[in-house]
């Protein structure tokens, strides 16, 4: 328990059997009371210890209780403490006026009727109490959170330490599994090709799944490796032209050319700030995913178009516009409970024998996007296949800036 202080009450007369008796009156267990003669001494006494209540004679010799009450009143450690008048002749309202903008709570006629002095100075000495059990309260809260923020940062910091372990750890055993992987590949590959082999119908089923499963593992791995690399890399951004990058990821993926895919792109896309490996990235895994997820028995049909015309979709006021590019499929779409659980690792919302992949593309889309300092999602508007927007940065004159 926090070590609990006492309470003071101030009480001024110049005559000694009047501070004797307010004396006698105001005692009781935990309270102080400081006693002064006159209004210098008052005010030494104030200069020392911090009070709970004053109570003042106005009637004193030199320096009256309204003049020790100005000064109390001047002078911040003493503002705020409440002040009890004491009188012994009638005090006319100009005068009442005076005190109680002086802060006076309240005058006190002599001779003072004890229970009411008693139950005014009472009600202080409570306040007075619960004010120091809410600033102990105050405290321990204050040091409470102090030691939370330390723990906070010190998990914190393990926890970024032990991720940047997995990530160095899962980066070197994909890197180092591909080779074995490449002899499984190319094994059974070229045992396949190799009608001399002798191999009957069980031999050469054998030898697909153990190459399928290879092929599979190596798509894994490759996903896992962009992901870290997504995470690990530097991040400079500069200018880029959509409709070349665009154009250059149609020319070079063959994933996005099954047959009869038409991918369109609407209108001039405008130069964006960015990254080129991680926007590629974005939008190959994207677009892959729209050819790949296609209602049965229709040709792959994908739109692609930035918003025209283009305010700031993601207002920042002391950094750059950005632009809303979206790519729109005719695939068999996206229910709504999955729309968020979709960027996230390893999710699958359709079985692995119906479509291939391996849970990854989104998130290393969702990934790329954030560390170029723009954001990805789905439109819940879509009412057919799925809607894809990504918001990027405007590129302005010579655009260069990093991003952590």
């Amino acid at each position: 328990m926090p070590e609990t202080h006492v309470i003071k009450f101030l009480i001024v007369d110049d005559l000694d059997p009047n501070l004797l008796a307010l004396r006698a009156l105001l005692q009781r267990d935990g309270l102080e009371i400081l006693q002064a003669r006159s209004g210098s001494e008052a005010l030494e006494l104030l200069l020392v210890h911090e009070v709970a209540l004053a109570i003042l004679d106005v009637q004193m010799p030199g320096m009256d209780g309204f003049e020790l009450a100005e000064l109390m009143r001047g002078t911040e450690r003493t503002r705020r403490v409440p002040i009890i008048f004491l009188t012994a002749g009638a005090v006319d309202m100009q005068r009442r006026f005076r005190g109680y903008e002086l802060g006076a709570v309240d005058f006190l006629f002599k001779p003072i009727e004890p229970h009411i002095l008693q139950s005014k100075a009472g009600v202080f000495f409570e306040l007075a109490k619960q004010r120091e059990h809410l600033q102990a309260a105050q405290l321990k809260l204050s040091h409470y959170a102090a030691n939370l923020e330390k723990i906070v940062e010190e998990r914190t910091a393990q926890l970024q330490e032990t991720v940047q372990e997995l990530e160095a750890f899962s980066y070197s055993i994909a890197h180092d599994m591909r080779a074995p992987l490449r002899g499984m590949q190319s094994f059974s590959r070229l045992l396949l090709e190799d009608h001399a082999a002798g191999l009957d119908a069980t031999g050469v089923d054998f030898l697909q799944r153990i190459a399928g499963s290879a092929n599979r593992l190596d798509g894994l791995i490759r996903d896992v490796l962009d992901y870290t690399r997504v995470l690990r890399a530097d991040v400079i951004l500069a200018p880029i032209d959509l409709n070349l990058l665009l154009a250059d990821i149609l020319a070079t993926y063959p994933n996005l050319h099954p047959t009869n895919a038409d991918i369109r792109v609407t209108g001039t896309l405008p130069k964006i700030l960015g990254h080129e490996a991680f926007l590629t990235q974005c939008l190959s895994n994207l677009l892959g995913n729209a050819v790949k997820f296609v209602r049965p028995g229709l040709m792959p049909l994908v739109k692609i178009w930035a918003q025209s015309p283009s305010p700031s979709i993601v207002p920042d006021h002391s950094g750059p516009d950005f632009v809303r590019l979206w790519i729109e499929d005719n695939g068999i779409g996206i229910a709504e409970k999955d729309r968020v659980r979709i960027f996230r690792m390893f999710e699958r919302i359709h079985p692995a024998d119906k479509y291939d992949g391996t849970g990854i593309g989104l998130t290393i889309a969702r990934k790329a996007a954030e560390r170029m300092g723009g954001s990805i999602g789905v439109d819940p508007e879509s009412s057919k296949g799925t809607r894809f927007w990504i918001d990027l940065k405007i590129a302005g004159p010579s655009s260069q800036a990093s991003v952590d």
